[in-house]
């Protein structure tokens, strides 16, 4: 009996672990490479996500996932829903105005 309940434990663990390097897999899966970053000009550049410079304007389409934290400055419109699962965890589009 006592076999049976640490063998069904480790199966438990295993199917686990599984389910957790799936989500991980997930989340690498919604990274964005590219990112839009706005120059002084008004022109965009398309840029690798690791060598945008800190306190740049990027620009995200809506329903885009956000590549970074940040604070929005201005939106075409009066408000916009955007992928922010990357960096909190929510599942589902935020609404930002």
């Amino acid at each position: 009996m006592l076999l049976t309940f640490v063998t069904g434990g480790k199966m438990m663990e295993a199917y686990a672990k599984g389910r957790t390097g799936d989500a991980l897999k997930g989340l690498m899966e919604l990274r964005v490479d590219e990112v839009q970053v706005c120059n002084p000009d008004g022109s965009m550049t398309s840029t690798p996500r690791p060598s945008v410079p800190l306190r740049s304007t990027i620009y995200v389409e809506p329903g885009s996932n956000v590549p970074f934290d940040g604070t929005v400055q201005d939106i075409a419109g009066r408000e916009c829903f955007v992928d922010e699962s990357l960096l909190t965890g929510e599942s589902r589009m935020v609404r930002k105005e």
